[in-house]
């Protein structure tokens, strides 16, 4: 058992039991005197005990985040367009190179389409109807406070190259059925 002194303190005995209610706070000044082992303990406690050191922020999760942080609605938006726009852009590429197979492998003429023919068709032709789109996207993100429109506009320009660029390498298999 600790001593007692008069004024009501007690002081540890040498041999101090471990409890969680003698265990310091979270508040409490007690990893100021830690003392690493080896150079790995010290390269982790740096690592992981920066932020509390340097006074930075700690990591909330989202479930526990308000939801009037306007950060979060305009990079979800902007993710979701980004993303949108990437999936069109795949879409006319792999589109545009199955036409051009469907082209040199299949026979000529406008009766005898193949599959890569019709896969390349389809996935090139979802792609061009995503210009429109993308338009109102970008048309929506000048009036809109929470998008970023100028990230709307880098994005649809790069839809518009990727479709161009496509139309450039594969010409001929994307107008080889253009007007049967």
């Amino acid at each position: 058992m600790p001593d007692s002194s008069g004024d009501g303190q007690r002081t540890p005995s040498s041999r101090r039991r471990k409890n969680w209610k003698q265990a310091p706070k979270k508040g409490d000044e007690g990893n100021e005197a830690y003392e690493p082992r080896s150079p790995a303990m010290v390269r982790w406690n740096d690592r992981y005990n920066r932020s509390k050191k340097s006074g930075r922020a700690s990591f909330t999760p989202r479930s526990q985040q308000s939801e009037s942080d306007t950060g979060t609605s305009t990079n979800s938006d902007s993710f979701q367009h980004s993303t949108f726009c990437g999936v069109l852009m795949g879409m006319a590429l792999v589109g545009g190179f199955l036409l051009q197979m469907g082209a040199t492998v299949g026979p000529d003429g406008c009766d005898n389409d193949n599959v890569f023919e019709q896969l390349g068709g389809l996935a090139f032709s979802l792609s061009m109807i995503g210009v429109p789109i993308n338009g109102l996207v970008f048309l929506n993100s000048l009036m809109d406070e929470t998008l970023d429109a100028g990230k709307a506009f880098a994005w649809t320009a790069a839809h518009l190259g990727v479709l161009f660029l496509t139309i450039f390498l594969f010409q001929d298999g994307v107008f080889l059925d253009m007007f049967c």
